[in-house]
């Protein structure tokens, strides 16, 4: 999500020291940016699981299950990707 013009306008006279003529709205819109960064920010540091319908689990802290799955995840080999070769290869007799 990228802040509108606007926004950057209201945060530069924040920090400047005009507050008093950032509009009701402008503030609105850098609080829904602020909480939209942090829920961003939050889904990426907290363990979860995403299974192959989309639904999360988030998995407790420090419990065996998260031990589990970060034992799996850093054996599981890595899929590796088609090349131009695997393409060409396949084409030809």
């Amino acid at each position: 999500m990228s802040l509108p013009s606007e926004g950057k306008d209201a945060i530069n006279q924040i920090l400047a020291g005009g507050w008093q003529n950032v509009s009701l709205g402008a503030v609105a819109t850098i609080a829904l940016y602020i909480w939209s960064q942090w829920k961003s920010w939050r889904s990426t540091v907290r363990p979860q699981v995403v299974t192959a319908d989309a639904q999360q689990i988030i998995l407790p802290k420090e419990s065996v299950a998260t031990a589990k799955v970060e034992a799996i995840a850093k054996s599981a080999p890595v899929p590796r990707s088609r090349t131009i070769i695997d393409m060409i290869r396949r084409r030809l007799p």
